[in-house]
């Protein structure tokens, strides 16, 4: 029998993760909504999981992710299959749930009123 910590996370390579489609599972408001958490999912040989917490800025009307405290069992790789960490798994993360737009998804979930941004 082991003694040690099994790692649990799915090595996806950026080109998978390119292909994937996040899908929006539940977001909860918190502190009278300025702050919150979501959770997403995605498909894959297994499945996927992300949770991220935001913070609603009332004066600006914009949610802002904390994404170097995504939680998620996905570990990107490159195309040899060397890890290329949390901080880049993160960064694309980001990036992919940018495209879905995530922010809006949110707001609808909880009842936030976003401004527009300037690229909308």
């Amino acid at each position: 029998m082991g003694t040690g910590l099994s790692d649990t996370r799915v090595r996806v390579t950026t080109a998978d993760l390119e292909r994937l489609q996040l899908k929006h599972i539940y977001s909860e408001a918190e502190d009278a909504g300025d702050t919150g958490y979501t959770e997403w999912s995605a498909a894959y040989t297994r499945a996927l999981t992300f949770g991220w917490d935001w913070n609603y800025d009332r004066d600006t009307g914009e949610l802002r992710a904390d994404w170097p405290q995504l939680r998620t069992n996905l570990m990107l790789t490159d195309a040899s299959g060397a890890d290329l960490g949390a901080e880049r798994t993160s960064a694309c993360v980001a990036q992919l749930a940018a495209e879905v737009g995530w922010e809006q998804r949110v707001a609808d979930e909880v009842d936030l009123a976003l401004r527009p941004t300037r690229s909308n």
